[in-house]
């Protein structure tokens, strides 16, 4: 049978479905290591004869599969009608050459029928500019409208159930929302200050205080004299690395957040497995722990990502390769990397057809499943000939064994409480990972998975001025493992549940 393997940047909470039973692509998946070209748009929209000359390119070295991307925009111009012509074709003739195919679904691209319908965010608070960025002020996608959710939603189930019913077997989706792939709220800045988010903020306030205006005010230290006053704040403040924030609107604030990007997500899973009930899901992280994006509510993933298959990392070129893997390995989900493009190399001065080779081959020895080469274009074909070259010989890399027994604790609650200071946390490997992978493990991942931290004899801790009550308690019930370099362990106790 055919295989078309899409990937899906949907992930619902963490617990049930993706830890559960794995079906044949998820072992499909796990068994192998594949290098996977991400081609976008481009390749669909290229003369037949190019487009031919790029998947046999692919195919001599030593791609095994493909993605691209599903647009919105052009399948679905008018509501409720669905037009596969852009696709059926060149998408059937790639699985046919046996190259698998990974579909990103992307409902950033919006008809303009969606458009109309204006349920998107606003980057001004109170008529204030919240983004700091030059030319970032335009409107984007709410996570807190339920009309526009059951829009997209719907489109997933339609791809996924249109590329099964022609016999192109899905092996992962891919939602892609935003821009670069990850989450729509951007790294600069907090995000969603529309109606329809100040409704649903509230609505989140009233279940967490119980309907208690009182209690919330206390909390708060506010005086709000009915529930219709509340409103998401913004201050635009930076803060000290000597000094967290935790104040509890902040702290409400981010949690609300993680629930709403959680529950758009649960739907947008819900729907690509009724299309297709053996889709395997994936999300795209983008720089996951990276401190530009501690606003963009990746710290959060293990718990808004509960239910998925797939977590795809992207690290920058200059980053550490072994880290980003680590960093995802103990969740026991399938792993992906994505490698930017070689442009991004020589912008960082790099030696390209060296380091990029050696980068996917780190990927792979460290534990991850797939590779992604992303942003080439069509220049994979005509530049960097000894980058490409070296591409046939990283999946033999032979795999490297995490260090045994050991784990660092990446402090979830601390990274959002200092905003955009990073302290170190992820460059910290203990000097028995200096050269080989270690696991990394934050407040969600083992709040989740209460057997997690008996898998490990020694846990460091290299960053916690502030935590999490309830990952306090679980570390502490382990105290006999943790290697503490943080004075401040347990000093700062953030009240989240």
């Amino acid at each position: 049978m055919v295989r078309l393997v899409l990937i899906l940047l949907c992930m619902p909470m963490f617990l049930s479905r993706a830890a559960a039973a794995e079906g044949p692509r998820h072992k499909l998946i796990r068994d192998g290591r594949r290098l996977v070209f991400t081609g976008y748009m481009y390749p669909l929209t290229m003369p037949q004869p190019q487009f031919e000359g790029l998947i046999a390119f692919l195919k001599e070295h030593g791609y095994s599969g493909f993605a691209t991307y599903i647009q919105w925009d052009r399948v679905e111009k008018q509501p409720g009608v669905f037009d596969w012509s852009h696709y059926d074709a060149r998408l059937r003739y790639i699985v046919e050459q046996g190259l698998e195919l990974e579909l990103k679904i992307a409902t950033k691209d919006r008809p303009r029928w969606v458009l109309d319908i204006g349920p998107f965010a606003s980057l001004q608070h109170d008529g204030q500019p919240a983004n700091p960025m030059p030319g970032r002020q335009q409107n984007i996608v709410t996570f807190a409208d339920d009309e526009f959710n059951r829009l997209q939603a719907r489109f997933m189930k339609e791809v996924s159930g249109h590329f099964r019913g022609i016999g192109l077997d899905a092996l992962s989706y891919t939602p892609v929302f935003g821009g670069y792939g990850e989450t729509e709220y951007e790294c600069w800045t907090y995000s969603d200050y529309s109606e329809y988010a100040q409704r649903q903020f509230r609505q989140w306030l009233r279940e967490r205080y119980a309907g208690d205006l009182a209690a919330l005010n206390k909390a708060w230290e506010a005086d709000y004299a009915d529930w219709d006053q509340v409103r998401i704040k913004f201050d635009g403040r930076k803060y000290s690395a000597q000094l967290p924030d935790l104040r509890p609107w902040f702290l409400d604030f981010i949690e609300y957040r993680e629930w709403s990007l959680g529950r758009m997500l649960a739907q947008m899973a819900e729907a690509l497995r009724a299309g297709d009930p053996e889709a395997v899901i994936g999300a795209q992280l983008g720089r996951i722990f990276h401190v530009d994006c501690a606003m963009r509510g990746t710290f959060g993933a293990f718990r808004w990502g509960k239910d998925y298959d797939l977590f795809i990392v992207d690290p920058a070129p200059l980053d550490n390769i072994m880290a980003a893997v680590d960093q995802v390995r103990a969740s026991g989900r399938l792993i992906g990397l994505e490698l930017d493009g070689p442009y991004a190399y020589v912008r960082d001065k790099l030696d390209v057809d060296k380091t990029y080779a050696q980068q996917a081959r780190t990927a792979f020895a460290a534990g991850a499943h797939i590779v992604y080469t992303a942003n080439w274009q069509t220049r994979i074909t005509s530049s960097y000939p000894a980058t490409t070259a070296q591409l046939r010989t990283v999946r033999v890399v032979p795999p490297m064994t995490p260090a045994r027994g050991e784990a660092v604790y990446m402090n979830k609650w601390a990274m959002y409480a200092f905003h955009e200071h990073d302290q170190g946390q992820f460059t910290y490997r203990p000097e028995s990972a200096l050269h080989r992978p270690i696991d990394f493990i934050t407040d969600d991942m083992f709040l989740l998975d209460e057997g997690l931290l008996h898998r490990y004899e020694k846990i460091f801790i290299p960053f916690a001025p502030a935590i999490g009550q309830d990952a306090h308690r679980e570390l502490m019930a382990h105290k006999d493992k943790l290697v503490v370099l943080d004075e401040r362990f347990g000093r700062n106790l953030v009240p989240r549940r």
